[in-house]
C-alpha cells in the first residue's frame, strides 16, 4: 500500500542517448545535449497529457503474494544484474518519458518509465487497471508486414517463418528459437542506417550452426 502513498517520480522527460564502446570492449549509454525547439516542446506536452492521464489511475498486478515475492526476487536476481536488468518493482512509477538515438530526433522515441514494462511477459495478462483486468494485443510479424504492404504485396501468415521455410528447414534445431533469433536479426536490420557485415552482440547464429552472412542473405533473400 505504501506506492499508494508516494508521487510518481519525476525525471527528464526527453532524453537523447547513444551507444559507446567502453575501454574493456562492452558498451554503455551516454547522453547527448540537444538544442530545444518546437519539436521537442511539442513532445513533452503530449508527455504532460499522457502523463497527467495515467496519473488518474492506479495500475497493479493481480497475483498472489507469493508469486509476487517470486516476481520481486526475479526482477533483482544475479542473473538480471549481470546484464544489467536489475530492477526492484515500484508501483509508483507510473509516468513515461521518451529516449531518442539522435539529436535531430528521428530514430528511437520511445516510451519508457511504466513499472509494467519490466516485468516478464507471462504476468502481463494479470495487470489490472483500476480494479479491472485488461487484454494485450500482440500483432505478430508487424514490420515486415508494413513492408509487404507498401509494397502492394500480400503478406505472407508468418515472415519469420518463411524464411526458415525457405532456407533452413533442413536444419535439426528448435523452430521457435530459431525464428526468434530471425525476428531480432530482421529488426536489426531493418532499423540499422547501413548495411550490418557482422553480427551484433545480442544475435548468435552459430547457436543453430550458421553464420551471421547466410542469416542476412536468407532475410534479403526471402
Amino acid at each position: 500500500t505504501f506506492p499508494v502513498m508516494l508521487p510518481p517520480k519525476r525525471g527528464e522527460a526527453l532524453i537523447v542517448q547513444e551507444k559507446v564502446k567502453t575501454s574493456d570492449g562492452g558498451t554503455k549509454k551516454q547522453r547527448l545535449k540537444f538544442k530545444e525547439t518546437k519539436h521537442t516542446e511539442r513532445i513533452r506536452e503530449n508527455l504532460t497529457v499522457i502523463n497527467k492521464t495515467l496519473s488518474r489511475f492506479w495500475y497493479d498486478i493481480e497475483i498472489e503474494n507469493e508469486q509476487l515475492d517470486k516476481l520481486h526476487a526475479e526482477l533483482s536476481s544475479k542473473e538480471n544484474a549481470e546484464q544489467g536488468k536489475d530492477y526492484i518493482l515500484d508501483f509508483s512509477q507510473k509516468t513515461l518519458h521518451r529516449i531518442f538515438n539522435d539529436t535531430n530526433f528521428e530514430t528511437g522515441g520511445r516510451f519508457y518509465g511504466g513499472w509494467w514494462q519490466n516485468i516478464p511477459r507471462r504476468y502481463r495478462s494479470n495487470i489490472i487497471i483500476a480494479g479491472k483486468r485488461t487484454v494485450e494485443f500482440d500483432y505478430s510479424s508487424i514490420h515486415p508486414t508494413i513492408l509487404y504492404l507498401q509494397e502492394g504485396l500480400t503478406p505472407p501468415v508468418d515472415a519469420y517463418s518463411l524464411i526458415i521455410q525457405q532456407n533452413f528447414k533442413e536444419l535439426n534445431v528448435d523452430q521457435s528459437k530459431l525464428r526468434s533469433m530471425l525476428k531480432a536479426a530482421f529488426n536489426a536490420m531493418l532499423n540499422s542506417k547501413k548495411p550490418i557485415k557482422t553480427q551484433p552482440n545480442d544475435i548468435a547464429p552459430n547457436h543453430f550452426g550458421l553464420k551471421w552472412s547466410q542469416v542476412s542473405k536468407a532475410i534479403l533473400d526471402t
